[in-house]
């Protein structure tokens, strides 16, 4: 098949600021691309996803995305989801439906929200502002934020497993003060460590990891101010979390309090340091991570672990600063974050 000049984008994720996000490189025009026209060139970008947009299957769609790494394709990923759904709004595209944009990927349908705020208070107040009079999808400073896939895998990691995880983190199983499958497609295991410090203070050996795909999160310690006239510390009311919120699970947070994040107050900044590691002879850190905050904050939230809204921090060891948000109403999750197309123009492919 002849190349021929297609239309590209590449946008930072989840950064306010130009390239302190994470990249991905969104091909707009993917038809008539096969496999490995489609590998070869996400082999080439060397971006951790480069995606391809396609005419939809289903009238429910407004496109279909293929998501590709390095080294093959992934049926869902979430930083690539809001990339490539703001690269096809700036394009000047429109979802059909006026107030969620529809995404059709392997899994199924990812419906993605636009809002106004940076933190929307549920999924139906995002899903609001959308439609409201005034609104504009092509409003490059509003934030972008997908429905949480449903989990594939859930439950506690098994012994050899948190075992090999440990090892490869550089830290021993009593450090761990929670651990979870958290997989949404990519394969995610994650375990909780008492404090961000910890966190950040690793210094993982990826051939250790094995196969495991983790990530790792702690929360924020901040001293919250006692003062009873507010509510108690630790209660909802007062906007604090209790650190000991394990839900009867082995292992015990500090004394003090996890204060929940409020950007629009600007109080608090984030809730939670986070970090992943991709593992493999070249095993790498991912600088921020959609689809692992989603099934994280599934996780946080359902066994209560962290409050309805919060702010995440990832890529600060990498020089960057990701701030993810997370709003939920029941069991539903929205994660997103703000987005910045950085480079328009044609690839030949």
């Amino acid at each position: 098949m002849t190349s021929r000049p297609r239309p590209f984008a590449q946008v930072d994720v989840f950064s306010a600021e130009p390239y302190l996000g994470n990249p991905v490189a969104v091909v707009l025009d993917g038809t008539d691309l096969s496999d490995e026209q489609m590998a070869r060139f996400a082999r080439w970008t060397n971006l951790s996803e480069t995606t391809f947009v396609l005419p939809p299957t289903t009238p429910e769609a407004d496109y279909r995305l293929r998501i590709w790494t390095p080294s093959g394709e992934l049926p869902f990923a979430g930083h690539p989801t809001l990339g490539s759904a703001r690269a096809w709004l700036a394009a000047g595209n429109a979802p059909h439906s006026g107030d969620v944009l529809v995404q059709e990927c392997a899994p199924g349908l990812v419906r993605i929200h636009r809002s106004p705020a940076a933190t929307p208070s549920s999924v139906s107040e995002a899903s609001a502002a959308s439609s409201a009079p005034g609104s504009t999808w092509n409003d490059d400073a509003a934030p972008l934020a997908f429905e949480a896939p449903p989990t594939v895998r859930t439950g506690p990691l098994e012994d050899d497993v948190l075992r090999a995880i440990t090892t490869g983190l550089g830290i021993s199983e009593a450090d761990v003060v929670a651990h979870q499958w958290v997989d949404n497609g990519p394969g995610w295991a994650a375990v909780l460590l008492r404090s961000d410090r910890e966190v950040l203070d690793l210094e993982p050996e990826f051939p250790a990891l094995g196969e495991h795909k983790v990530g790792v999160l702690g929360p924020v310690l901040r001293e919250a101010a006692q003062d009873d006239s507010a509510g108690s510390v630790g209660s909802p009311d007062s906007g604090s979390f209790p650190l000991a919120f394990h839900s009867g699970e082995s292992g015990a947070l500090p004394s003090g309090s996890l204060t929940a994040a409020d950007p629009a107050h600007g109080t608090e900044d984030h809730s939670f340091e986070v970090r992943a590691f991709v593992p493999g002879p070249r095993g790498y850190e991912d600088p921020v991570t959609g689809s692992l905050n989603a099934s994280l904050a599934q996780w946080l939230i359902r066994t209560g672990r962290a409050p309805s809204d919060y702010v995440a921090r990832q890529g600060t060891r990498l020089g960057r600063r990701g701030l993810v948000t997370v709003t939920s109403s029941g069991a539903d999750v929205l994660v997103g974050g703000r987005c910045t197309v950085c480079v328009t123009g044609s690839v030949l492919l």
